[in-house]
């Protein structure tokens, strides 16, 4: 990429959103990896895991809120997820299986959104591996 990506972020996210979509795709646009050294890719792959938890895990919460007063179902959730984002209708009931787990186990939703936990640690929290405990890499700041 030569310039910055330009995010696709609907105008009712507010401001917020876009500036947020705007920022993270320039940063990304302006990296050089086939100039750094190893160490330093290896600590971009870091931050760009802490930084897909966080996502993941805002995400999470958006698909766990109740439409007003009534809870709603994997299929609806899964089907705005579609709607929203063109996401697949498999990355859509994973997204909506990882929120449901995250909902489940607010430890593992903490941990995923301090970039402590991939999300695939966080799927599978009760599997008796000790998922949701690992931590990943400490991200540098």
């Amino acid at each position: 990429m030569h310039g910055a990506a330009r995010p696709t972020v609907p105008e009712d996210t507010g401001s917020a959103g876009l500036e947020l979509a705007a920022s993270v795709a320039s940063a990304v646009a302006g990296l050089r990896f086939d100039s750094m050294g190893a160490d330093e890719r290896e600590g971009w792959l870091r931050t760009f895991s802490s930084i897909d938890g966080a996502v993941a895990a805002g995400r999470s919460r958006a698909l766990g809120a109740a439409a007003g007063d009534r809870p709603r179902g994997a299929a609806e959730r899964s089907a705005e997820l579609v709607r929203a984002t063109g996401m697949s209708d498999g990355d859509a009931r994973q997204a909506v299986r990882l929120a449901d787990t995250l909902e489940a186990v607010p430890a593992a939703a903490e941990a995923l959104a301090a970039g402590e936990i991939t999300s695939g640690h966080a799927k599978e929290p009760d599997r008796g591996h000790g998922s949701a405990a690992r931590t990943a890499s400490p991200v540098p700041v």
